[in-house]
């Protein structure tokens, strides 16, 4: 298994986990973003933090070099 895949992996069982979209919506209200902030995930993995962020700003971008993870994060958005 690559080091990629089991990124991949990872981070899939700890956004199963529980509580972890409290850890995000903690995060999300102590940045005290402005709504019409835009925000720059570089980095975004599976792009549970962007996602969770683009509720609460104007416009949340994602990006990653690695594709498995560009892939789950679409994935996961468009269940979103």
């Amino acid at each position: 298994m690559s080091l990629n895949t089991q990124f991949v992996d990872y981070f899939t069982r700890v956004q199963a986990s529980p509580g972890w979209d409290r850890v995000l919506a903690s995060f999300a209200r102590f940045l005290a973003l402005d709504r019409s902030a835009h925000i720059l995930d570089v980095g975004c993995g599976p792009g549970s933090l962007v996602r969770r962020l683009a509720r609460e700003v104007t416009m949340a971008y994602g990006c990653d070099t690695d594709p498995n993870m560009i892939d789950q994060a679409q994935r996961l958005a468009a269940a979103d």
